[in-house]
C-alpha cells in the first residue's frame, strides 16, 4: 500500500487526480537459480515462456542475430497453432508479434518466407511436444539473456582487486555477481566458481576469491544480497558432482591407492549432498578415467553444476599452484554456532554493580575455562535479570519468566496448577508473540540454554521449544542470523527440523496465537503432520486427514478438494461450530490459529445445574474436542437404520431437528440418547469443524457426482423439509418417493414407519393439508413409477428438480423486520449466488430480490443486520433483527467478493496484455 500511495502521489504532482493514478502489479520471473530445472515446474516453465516471448515484442529481450528471431518466431507459432503452417495465419501472427524495429528492418512478407521456411524444415518435421519447445526457450533465455534475468542491487561502494566504485549496481544472477554502471554496462564480474566464502558485516558484504582477493559491496541491502549469494553458493556446492585434487595423494596417509595429482578435476559419482556427512568421498578422475575413493581432506568441492570448460579450470590450476591456502576443504563436522560474539555487543554486563565490575578489572578474573559463568551458554540456576540491554530497558521480563525455560525444560520444578504446554505457550511463546523485544530475549536465552547443554534430557527439552517457538515468530534481522547459523551448524536431530520451520516462518509470515493442543501432542508421537477425523453428510464412518501444523485453512480446503474431485475451492467452506453459532474460518488464516481465536473468544462455558463456576479448576481441565462435523450426518444416519430406532429416539431427532438443535439431533441419532446433563452432570465445551458448500455458483446438477452426493443433495433436503421453497403438494409427493429412494432405494419395509418419519419425506408446513394416509399414498404412487431408481440417480433427480426454482443454493434466515410496512412483521431472508431475496414466511412467495450490485453497505451487530439498498437519495435501510448477523455478513460478503473477482478477470486487461510493456 506505501507503494500505491507513492504512485499516487506522483500522478497528484503531475496535476492529475490521484484515482487516476494507472500504477499496475507485475508478476515476473526476477531471476534464475544456477541449478534451475525446467523440467521440475510446468506452471514455471509456461509463465516464464509467457514472459519471455512477450518482452521479445516490447523490445525488452533483444535478438542481434535473426536467424535467432526466425527460430523464436518459428517456435512460438508453433506452440499456438501446431501443425499450421497457413499463410495468411504466419502473417497475421508476425505482425502482431515482431518488435517493431525489426519490421522496419525487412518486410513482413520476407519474415513470412523465413518463418514458414524454419517450421517446414527445422520444426514440423522433428514434431517435438510442445512442453519441451517452452523448456528448451527457458533455457535459451537463461543463458542469453542472464543479466537481465539478475535481482539488482544499488551500491554505494564497490571495492575490487582491480579498482573502486561508488555509486554503482549490482547484478546477481544464474552465473555470478556482476558490476554495472548506471547505463547497466559490465565493469567487473565475479564468477561462482571463483568464489570460496561470503562474509557479512552491517552495511557491507565480502566476497573471497580463489586467488586470496576480496571484493567487498557496501549497500543498504547488504542483508539480502548476502542471503541470496549464501543461498546460491550452498546450492551449488550441495548439488556438485566436480571436485579440485588439491594435494597429490602421496602426501595425504589415508590415500593409499589413490592415484591423483594437485589439479586434476574429479568427477563424484553422486551429488556432494550426499557425501556431507562421509568422510571419504567416491569419483573418478577425469585425466586417469580410473574410480578412486578419496579422503575429503583430498578435496575442494566446485560450485558448479555443469563441467567447468578449460579455460576456467586452467585459471583454478594456477591459483592452485601459487597457494593451496584458498581452497578450504569442507570439515566432516562443522564447529557449531553459538551467540559468543553476538553476546558481546547485544548482552547485558554479567556485574551487577559498581563493586563487583572494580573487582573483576582487578585481581579477580575468572578463568576462562570456567564455562558455567558464560552468558551465552547452558547455566542451571534461574537468571535474575534479561539477557539482552534493549529488554532489560522495556523492563518487559520477570524473574519469574526467566524461571519458566527451566521449568519446562526440567531443570527446575513446576507448580501443580501448571503442565508444561502452558509454561511454554502462556509464559514464554505467546509474550514472545506479542513484543518484538520479548521475541528476541526468548529466542536468546532458548539457544542459550540449549547451548553445551550437559543434560540430555533437558536439551531435547530445549529443541522441542525452539521448535515450538520458531513455527509461530522469528527475532529480529540480526538475531535471524544467529538463530539461522545455529540451527544449521548443529548436529542434532531435532536442527533440521527447525530450521526449515524457522525459515518458513520468516517467508510466510508469524502466527497469530501460540501452538496449539495438537502440536504439543505431537512431539508424543514424533509425527511432522497432525491427523484430523472428517465426517460428511450421509457417511456415519469419518475418514481421516493428516495436514501440517503450518497449513492454511486454503490449503486444507485443496486437499479435501483434490482428494474428492471436487472442481474449485473457492465454491467450499470450512467453519467452526458452536452450541450457539457457526464462525467461518477465513482462507488466509492458519487453520490451527482459526481454531485457537475460536476456542478463546467464542467459546463460553456452560452454567452447571447447581450454578457454581463452571470453570475447570486445577485437577477438571476444560475438555475441548476438536473434530470435522456436519450438522445432518445423526438425521441422515436415523433415516438409514429406522428399523433400529425406537419411536422415543425417533421422535426425539426429529424435535432436536425441528428445533435447529443440530448437536443433540447428532447424538441422539448416533447413541440413541439425550446427552443433557442431569442435575449433577454438566456440559462439555465442544468446538465442531466442518466442511461444506458455501457459495453455490455454477451449480449444474448431473456435473460433477461427488459435490451433487456429498454436498448438493444433502444440504438442500433440509431447506426443502424445512419449507423454505415454494412447493405443490404434487412436488411434495414426489421429492418425498425421490429421497425414500436415495434412502432406502426399492425396499419398501420402511414405509410401514410412514407415519413416524414423515417430517424427513414431506415439507413440514404442508403436512397439515392432507392427511398422513394421503400422503403416505401419493408417495406411494410415485413410489411406483420410479422403481428400479438407484440412490446417486434419485438424488440427481432431486436436484434437478429443485434447480429450477428461483430459491435452490439459498442459505435461509428466519428475521424480524419494522422497516418497510409493506412487508409482513416476521420473513424469510435468502442469499444466493443471485442475490437477496425478500420471502413471505407462510406463503413462500417472493416479496422482493436485490441483485449484489443495488447493496453499497451492510452492517450487523450482535443482535441485528442493517442493509442500504440503492445509492444515493433513493437509498434505503433495511433494519432485521436476528442474533444471526455475522452468518449474514460472511456469506453476502463471500458472494460480493467472488463476483468481484470473476469481473475483473473478464475484463480484456486483466491478464496485464498492454501495449509498451512486458509482463508474466
Amino acid at each position: 500500500m506505501d507503494a500505491v500511495a507513492e504512485c499516487e502521489q506522483h500522478t497528484k504532482q503531475m496535476g492529475m487526480r490521484e484515482s487516476s493514478s494507472q500504477w499496475r502489479l507485475y508478476f515476473r520471473k526476477e531471476f534464475f537459480t544456477p541449478w534451475n530445472d525446467p523440467k521440475s515446474d510446468t506452471m514455471a516453465t509456461d509463465l516464464i515462456y509467457q514472459q519471455v516471448m512477450r518482452g521479445i515484442t516490447v523490445g525488452e529481450y533483444k535478438c542481434e542475430k535473426e536467424e535467432v528471431l526466425d527460430l523464436l518466431a518459428a517456435q512460438r507459432y508453433y506452440c499456438e497453432y501446431p501443425g499450421n503452417t497457413d499463410t495468411a495465419k504466419i502473417k497475421s501472427f508476425l505482425t502482431h508479434w515482431l518488435p517493431e524495429e525489426h519490421k522496419k528492418a525487412k518486410t513482413i512478407d520476407t519474415w513470412v518466407q523465413e518463418v514458414t521456411q524454419k517450421l517446414q524444415n527445422d520444426i514440423i518435421k522433428e514434431k517435438p511436444e510442445i512442453e519441451s519447445l517452452k523448456r528448451d526457450i527457458v533455457i535459451f533465455s537463461k543463458n542469453k539473456w542472464f543479466n537481465i534475468f539478475s535481482r539488482f542491487y544499488d551500491a554505494s561502494k564497490v571495492y575490487t582487486p582491480t579498482g573502486s566504485y561508488h555509486d554503482s549496481i549490482l547484478g546477481l544472477n544464474s552465473r555470478g555477481l556482476y558490476i554495472m554502471d548506471e547505463q547497466e554496462d559490465i565493469k567487473s564480474q565475479v564468477l561462482f566458481i571463483e568464489i570460496v566464502s561470503v562474509s557479512r558485516s552491517r552495511h557491507s558484504v565480502t566476497v573471497q576469491t580463489v586467488s586470496g582477493e576480496e571484493c567487498s559491496v557496501h549497500s543498504t541491502h547488504s542483508e539480502d544480497l548476502y542471503t541470496l549469494l549464501s543461498t546460491f553458493l550452498d546450492g551449488l556446492r550441495l548439488q556438485s558432482k566436480y571436485a579440485l585434487v588439491i594435494q597429490d595423494s602421496t602426501q595425504i596417509e589415508g590415500a593409499i591407492g589413490v592415484s591423483v595429482t594437485k589439479g586434476d578435476l574429479v568427477i563424484l559419482d553422486q551429488p556432494y549432498e550426499v557425501y556431507v556427512q562421509e568422510d571419504v568421498i567416491s569419483g573418478t578422475c577425469k585425466r586417469t578415467g580410473k574410480l578412486h575413493t578419496m579422503p575429503r581432506d583430498l578435496l575442494y568441492v566446485l560450485p558448479a553444476i555443469e563441467e567447468p570448460p578449460p579455460e576456467i579450470m586452467g585459471m583454478l590450476s594456477v591459483q592452485l599452484r601459487k597457494d593451496t591456502s584458498h581452497f578450504p576443504t569442507v570439515p566432516l563436522y562443522q564447529e557449531e554456532h553459538s551467540l559468543q560474539n553476538y553476546a558481546k555487543v547485544n548482552f547485558r554486563s554479567t556485574s551487577d554493580n559498581t563493586i563487583n565490575k572494580l573487582l573483576s578489572k582487578a585481581s579477580f578474573k575468572r578463568s576462562a575455562k570456567d564455562k558455567s559463568l558464560a552468558a551465552w551458554q547452558f547455566q542451571k540456576d534461574a537468571i535474575k535479570k534479561p539477557l539482552l540491554r534493549r529488554t532489560l530497558i522495556k523492563e518487559e521480563i520477570r524473574g519469574t519468566s526467566c524461571r519458566s525455560f527451566l521449568q519446562y525444560m526440567g531443570d527446575a520444578p513446576i507448580k501443580d496448577s501448571m503442565s508444561e504446554m502452558d509454561i511454554a505457550n502462556e509464559l514464554i511463546i505467546e509474550p514472545a508473540m506479542r513484543s518484538r523485544h520479548m521475541r528476541d530475549e526468548v529466542y536468546c536465552q532458548v539457544v542459550k540454554q540449549i547451548t553445551n547443554n550437559p543434560d540430555r534430557s533437558s536439551e531435547e527439552k530445549g529443541w522441542q521449544l525452539l521448535y515450538l517457538l520458531s513455527s509461530c515468530a522469528v527475532p529480529s534481522s540480526d538475531l535471524y542470523d544467529e538463530c539461522e547459523q545455529f540451527m544449521k551448524m548443529n548436529r542434532h536431530g531435532m536442527a533440521q527440523r527447525c530450521l526449515e520451520q524457522f525459515r518458513r516462518r520468516k517467508r510466510e509470515g508469524a502466527r497469530l496465537y501460540p501452538p496449539h493442543t495438537k502440536e504439543h501432542e505431537n512431539f508424543s508421537s514424533k509425527s511432522k503432520t497432525i491427523k484430523i477425523s472428517i465426517a460428511f453428510p450421509f457417511q456415519k464412518q469419518q475418514h481421516e486427514f493428516e495436514m501440517d501444523p503450518s497449513s492454511r485453512v486454503m490449503d486444507l480446503k485443496k486437499q479435501l478438494v483434490d482428494q474428492y474431485g471436487l472442481e474449485s475451492t473457492e465454491e467450499y467452506g470450512l467453519c467452526f461450530g458452536l452450541k450457539d453459532r457457526v464462525i467461518s474460518a477465513n482462507d488466509e488464516e492458519y487453520f490451527l490459529d482459526a481454531l485457537s481465536s475460536v476456542e478463546r473468544f467464542w467459546m463460553r462455558p456452560i452454567p452447571i445445574s447447581n450454578g457454581t463456576d463452571p470453570r475447570p479448576g486445577p485437577s477438571q481441565p476444560l475438555v475441548t474436542v476438536v473434530h470435522v462435523f456436519y450438522s445432518l450426518i445423526g438425521f441422515f444416519v436415523c433415516l438409514y437404520q429406522p428399523q433400529t430406532r425406537s419411536l422415543t429416539t425417533s421422535s426425539q431427532c426429529c424435535s432436536c431437528f425441528l428445533q435447529h438443535n443440530w448437536i443433540l439431533c447428532l447424538s441422539v441419532c448416533l447413541t440413541g440418547t439425550d446427552p443433557r446433563p442431569g442435575p449433577s452432570q454438566p456440559l462439555v465445551s465442544v468446538v465442531h469443524v466442518f466442511f461444506l458448500k458455501k457459495l453455490w455458483v455454477n451449480v449444474e446438477p448431473g456435473k460433477n457426482n461427488n459435490a451433487d452426493t456429498m454436498f448438493h443433495f444433502p444440504q438442500e433436503v433440509p431447506n426443502y423439509l424445512r419449507g423454505y421453497h415454494s412447493c405443490s403438494d404434487k412436488d411434495a409427493g414426489k421429492l418425498g418417493a425421490l429421497i425414500y429412494h436415495s434412502n432406502f432405494g426399492d425396499d419398501l419395509s420402511a414405509m410401514e414407519f410412514f407415519g413416524d418419519n414423515i417430517t424427513a419425506l414431506i415439507p413440514t408446513p404442508l403436512i397439515e393439508k392432507k392427511a398422513i394416509t394421503e400422503w403416505k399414498k401419493m408417495v406411494e404412487q410415485n413410489l411406483e413409477s420410479t422403481k428400479g431408481l438407484k440412490s446417486n440417480d434419485a438424488k440427481l433427480a432431486f436436484l434437478r428438480i429443485l434447480s429450477q426454482w428461483p430459491t435452490f443454493g439459498s442459505v435461509f434466515f428466519q428475521v424480524k423486520q419494522r422497516s418497510l410496512k409493506s412487508f409482513p412483521k416476521h420473513i424469510l431472508f435468502a442469499v444466493n449466488s443471485e442475490g437477496i431475496m425478500f420471502l413471505d414466511l407462510n406463503t413462500k412467495n417472493v416479496l422482493a430480490k436485490y441483485p449484489y450490485n443495488k447493496i453499497p453497505n451492510w452492517a450487523f451487530d450482535e443482535q441485528s443486520f442493517t442493509l442500504v439498498i440503492g445509492e444515493g437519495s433513493s437509498a434505503n435501510k433495511l433494519y432485521l433483527e436476528t442474533n444471526l448477523g455475522h452468518n449474514i455478513d460472511d456469506i453476502i460478503m463471500s458472494y460480493v467478493a467472488l463476483m468481484m473477482n470473476m469481473h475483473i478477470k473478464r475484463k480484456p486487461n486483466y491478464s496485464g496484455v498492454t501495449v509498451g510493456e512486458s509482463i508474466c
